[in-house]
């Protein structure tokens, strides 16, 4: 009885391992996006919805920074994963902003559903737990603040806020 038992344990583990492998949501190889954003439904340029703003807070699994295109990361926690799309690699470098895994952040941004079934949230705001540094990347009616090119040549200081971020951090005017 020893034996089998030991088999049907193995058995569910390997198939446990196959399905988290296999899901949309495994971590990608560095250099492999994260999803496809085109299939997924997710316009990242003009896709902010501030009826549907949120906040999530995480473990970041997956980091994803392609030279073009949006910065894509795995965000999870004890009741969600999130595939948070947050600005271009260029901002990121403008503001001095390294996502690493295995960081503790809170996102706000506009939540969403993509066809593709992955929960999405379009970033406005990331606060690294640690420190509570906020690095801003939509304005309150959520336009990107890296599409004006302004930010480009002025060292990305827009970007940056101290502390508490979008007028007393998350919770303050503007969340619906």
């Amino acid at each position: 009885m020893g034996h089998r038992n030991r088999f049907i344990k193995g058995a569910i583990g390997i198939a446990l391992l196959g399905m988290f492998l296999f899901s949309p949501l495994a971590f990608a190889q560095r250099d492999t996006p994260i999803v496809d954003l085109e299939r997924s439904g997710i316009r990242y340029q003009d896709g902010f919805d501030i009826n549907t703003v949120g906040e999530v807070k995480g473990i970041v699994n997956h980091v994803y920074a392609p030279d073009s295109g949006p910065v894509q990361i795995v965000l999870s926690n004890r009741f969600d994963k999130y595939i948070a799309i947050i600005a271009p690699k260029w901002y990121l470098e403008d503001i001095a902003l390294s996502i690493q895994e295995g960081q503790e952040v809170r996102i706000r941004g506009s939540k969403g559903l993509g066809k593709d079934g992955n929960l999405y949230i379009l970033a406005q705001e990331i606060v690294l737990t640690s420190n509570g540094r906020s690095f801003v990347f939509r304005s309150q009616s959520g336009s990107p603040l890296w599409s004006s090119g302004a930010l480009r040549g002025a060292g990305g200081s827009m970007g940056r806020q101290g502390g508490g971020g979008f007028r007393g951090g998350f919770g303050g005017q503007g969340r619906r």
